[in-house]
């Protein structure tokens, strides 16, 4: 795993200082405050200033209508975002292609990019015609905060934005292609134990207690209610989960084993909980390490920085926040094969495999006569990738 991080730094950012990050880009245009939005005047100020530009006012106001003046609205792109799977959906896509060509000049039907697009809404509606997207799995969530009526706590240009890409954990260990499952935003003044407690995993679902005597058992811990420890390992330094007085210290050892390894720079721990992002000198695309009930890995990078702007949420109870979450297959029950597995049983002498995955309807009505339970098996709560995420 670090040899893997070692070898891609050519690949990575320049070392970004986040904490100097609004020092740095203190000359960047900041737009105005949400009052200024809906004011046409200071608008254009700010357009004309974007554009370092000398054209006169009406030059402008005849620019503005041509570009759509709603552009400038800050709503319009989470609108986007939030719509994101009617996009991708063919017939959606379609009813739109329609209404571009309506919009169409009848001179412009020589042109070969709107012939195409009249034949690709021919196929599309005899259902000829697949779409090939490639972030077309990745689900945005639906974004349901309510603004508060409590005036910002969050300053435009003051605060940083962060975005976090995290990898499925199998891969981590094989090393090969790493496969997406998550990445959210986070607030340069959080500390890292608000990412940890983000990353979603389905091995901190896993329940070790045996409900097969009584499935509606209610108060069952989880395996991330047991094995708390865990680490942040970022650039060259541990960052280790003390919450917990029973947490162990997981990087203790690897600092050990590493300091007569030539190609490893001397690692240095630190505590999560009380670091901040802004503390952090960071690579964007540098692959990270975050390490979890002993050997379940996930890499995770780094992969923007940018100063939040009025148009952004100002308030930081909506951070952190999921940005996107892949589209994941669940593991369907094994008996009826129709909806997702909801119990794990083992050693089943009904079944002929082992283990084997229920839903819950086929579990209750398989292995249970008037609430009894019928043969030997252990049953536990089952939460695959798809439910976890």
């Amino acid at each position: 795993m670090f040899s893997y991080c070692l070898n891609d730094i050519r690949q990575a950012s320049e070392l970004i200082d986040i904490g100097k990050f609004p020092e740095n880009h203190n000359g960047t245009n900041i737009l105005q405050p949400y009052s200024y939005i809906n004011d046409k005047d200071a608008r254009k100020s700010d357009i004309l200033q974007l554009m370092d530009s000398d054209i006169d006012d009406s030059y402008l106001t005849k620019l503005m209508k041509h570009c759509h003046d709603d552009s400038g609205n800050p709503g319009i792109q989470q609108n986007l975002l939030t719509s994101m799977e009617t996009w991708t959906n063919p017939v959606h896509t379609t009813n739109k292609f329609k209404y571009v060509l309506e919009k169409v000049s009848s001179r412009a039907l020589k042109f070969k990019t709107i012939q195409k697009l009249q034949e690709r809404i021919q196929k599309d509606e005899k259902y000829q015609y697949k779409i090939y997207i490639k972030c077309m799995h990745d689900i945005i969530p639906k974004d349901e905060f309510t603004v508060p009526e409590t005036p910002p706590d969050l300053i435009p240009g003051r605060e940083v934005l962060i975005r976090i890409r995290v990898y499925c954990h199998e891969n981590a260990q094989t090393r090969k292609t790493l496969k997406f499952s998550h990445d959210l935003i986070v607030l340069g003044s959080h500390t890292l134990d608000v990412l940890k407690d983000k990353i979603i995993c389905p091995n901190d679902l896993v329940s070790l207690c045996d409900m097969s005597e009584n499935p509606d058992l209610e108060n069952y811990t989880f395996t991330k209610d047991i094995f708390k420890s865990g680490f942040l390992f970022i650039e060259d330094t541990f960052y280790n989960d003390t919450r917990d007085p029973s947490n162990i210290d997981y990087s203790e050892n690897i600092i050990k084993w590493a300091a007569d390894k030539k190609p490893f720079p001397n690692f240095k721990k630190a505590t999560m909980e009380n670091t901040t992002f802004n503390d952090l000198k960071i690579h964007l695309g540098y692959p990270q390490l975050y390490q979890h009930q002993g050997d379940c890995d996930h890499i995770f990078t780094f992969s923007d920085v940018e100063l939040l702007q009025p148009s952004d949420i100002c308030y930081s109870s909506r951070y952190p926040y999921y940005r996107a979450l892949t589209e994941t297959k669940g593991r369907n029950c094994n008996m009826c094969g129709l909806f997702l597995a909801k119990w794990y049983v083992k050693n089943n002498d009904r079944m002929p495999f082992n283990p084997s995955y229920f839903c819950d309807s086929c579990f209750r009505q398989y292995n249970y006569d008037d609430g009894k339970k019928i043969g030997n098996f252990q049953a536990y709560p089952y939460f695959d990738k798809g439910l976890a995420l």
